[in-house]
């Protein structure tokens, strides 16, 4: 059921990604953030908590607050994991948690209208492995010894993973 919900919503975006990209300024009623603005909006939320925390560790430093200062240092070891997750985040992250979030009617239209080609492509890819589709293995392999052979003739042989 939860794959079928994913699927349908996956076709939606996708069609309407190639429909919206010929409707240039058309009308959005409530905004939804496209994948690179969401993205960067979680960047600078940590970013902005690592830099309150580095302040306080400071005024702790400075009190002589050396219990709340260790603690301190730990959040912000946190802090630093949960920048380096937000870096890593993909297209497929922002439609599990992002844009499943959203309640608007037409929030994957919305949504599709934003996505570049590169991010269909990887939600693309990760609706795939979610159906369990293998990705092609390409396996470059020569021809013949080098002295019988036209120099630079390679053979492409594409082999589907196991």
């Amino acid at each position: 059921m939860k794959s079928n919900k994913f699927f349908i919503s996956f076709l939606f975006i996708l069609f309407t990604s190639i429909v919206s990209r010929g409707e240039p300024n058309s009308v959005i009623s409530a905004s939804i953030k496209g994948f690179q603005e969401w993205k960067t909006e979680k960047m600078q939320a940590v970013f902005l908590q690592a830099h309150s925390v580095r302040n306080q560790i400071n005024r702790a430093y400075l009190d002589g607050n050396f219990r709340l200062k260790e603690s301190l240092e730990r959040q912000l070891h946190q802090l630093k994991w949960n920048g380096e997750v937000a870096r890593d985040l993909t297209v497929a992250d922002y439609f599990s948690l992002y844009l499943s979030q959203q309640t608007q009617a037409d929030r994957f239209q919305q949504a599709a209208a934003k996505l570049s080609a590169q991010e269909i492509a990887e939600l693309m890819e990760a609706y795939s492995a979610l159906l369990g589709i293998k990705k092609p293995e390409v396996q470059l392999t020569q021809v013949a010894p080098a002295e019988q052979r036209k120099s630079g003739a390679v053979q492409i042989q594409a082999a589907q993973q196991k």
